[in-house]
């Protein structure tokens, strides 16, 4: 089996910006340093309907204290 034949694209579109822009915003506010693309990620998974990640990356961590998004760390 390959990966890419059960792996989807979702579009990073105007919802998962304000969505990424939300996150980041609160990251800052609260002195936070963040991965940008972590962000975008988040971001994008968020307005989509995710509400659950599992990942290594601790930037999620920190990402999930501001976000709706429930991180499972493995």
């Amino acid at each position: 089996m390959i990966l890419l034949d059960t792996s989807f694209l979702i579009d990073f579109d105007l919802n998962a910006a304000e969505k990424s822009s939300e996150i980041m915003a609160k990251l800052l506010s609260s002195g936070q340093a963040v991965n940008a693309l972590d962000v975008l990620i988040a971001g994008i998974a968020i307005a989509n309907g995710a509400e659950k990640v599992a990942t290594r990356d601790g930037d999620f961590t920190e990402i999930s204290k501001v976000a709706e998004l429930e991180v499972q760390v493995y």
